[in-house]
């Protein structure tokens, strides 16, 4: 496969059923489901030297269209690693910086 076949296979591989997926119906709302697709890909070669090439595809939940009627709502996913790794550096942090926190205000008392 040389890098314009790749290139095509990585297009085609993109379409928009991988960021809206198909509509459904729970009750009398219309569920969209929609993620953010990216990929890439590239590669190298030439006469003297053995070449290569690859390409990579992600995809990652975003949330869905909830429809009702004529009302549209977003409803986002809930990414629980960020809230984890967020409640991990404060975490950190506030364990680094409470000896100075408390020594600091043991001055002013």
């Amino acid at each position: 496969m040389n890098v314009v076949e790749l290139m095509q296979k990585a297009k085609d591989s993109v379409d928009i059923h991988q960021v809206f997926g198909e509509p459904y119906q729970v009750g009398d709302v219309t569920i969209i489901p929609v993620a953010r697709a990216g990929g890439g890909g590239g590669g190298s070669a030439s006469a003297s030297i053995r070449g290569g090439e690859g390409y990579g595809f992600g995809i990652q939940p975003m949330g869905v269209y909830a429809i009702k009627g004529d009302t549209v709502k977003w409803v986002p996913t809930v990414n629980v690693n960020t809230i984890v790794t967020g409640a991990f550096v404060v975490a950190v942090v506030a364990i680094w910086k409470a000896p100075r926190i408390l020594k600091a205000a043991g001055k002013h008392l």
